[in-house]
């Protein structure tokens, strides 16, 4: 699998990008999503995400042999804000780095739980460069901890029951 650094470059490389960045020129980059095992280990390859603020929608490109594009999207909001800009030159904290963070810290996080698949999400919330993990648990819970990119602090953790009992 490609890392992100590698992801990134090869879809500002391409000439899918180039097109679509004409018609685009008020986008930025907002985010890098991958689907994991349980094992840290990469499922999916990288799809990475441009905001465009003119409107209000994200564009995803897939980073594999060939550049995919899926088509413009409406984002997922409870509020309606713009999406924040991810300033990939400034993570400091690397992929294998933030994965040993939260395989380090995660039994102590959610010490009664053991997890299944998940993701991984590189993102800007409320200012902060993020690696963002979920996985959903064999209780049937989410677990998520949210990694600050620049200097490895774990800025959050939750534990979500997926089915609400009565």
């Amino acid at each position: 699998m490609k890392s992100p650094q590698e992801a990134l470059a090869s879809v500002l490389q391409s000439s899918e990008y180039s097109s679509w960045k004409e018609e685009h020129s008020g986008s930025y980059l907002s985010h890098f999503f991958c689907a994991l095992s349980s094992a840290m280990e990469q499922k999916s390859p990288w799809e990475i995400g441009f905001y465009d603020s003119d409107d209000g929608k994200i564009t995803v490109f897939i980073a594999e042999n060939e550049i995919l594009v899926k088509p413009e999207d409406q984002i997922f909001q409870k509020e309606k804000q713009d999406v924040e800009e991810l300033p990939f030159d400034k993570i400091s904290i690397s992929l294998n780095k933030a994965e040993d963070l939260f395989k380090e810290n995660a039994g102590n996080l959610f010490p009664e739980e053991s997890w299944g698949d998940g993701f991984i999400v590189l993102q800007t919330l409320q200012g902060k460069n993020l690696w963002n993990f979920t996985f959903i648990t064999k209780s049937l819970k989410f677990i998520n901890a949210k990694i600050d990119a620049s200097s490895g602090e774990i800025v959050s953790h939750d534990l979500v029951e997926v089915v609400q009992r009565k």
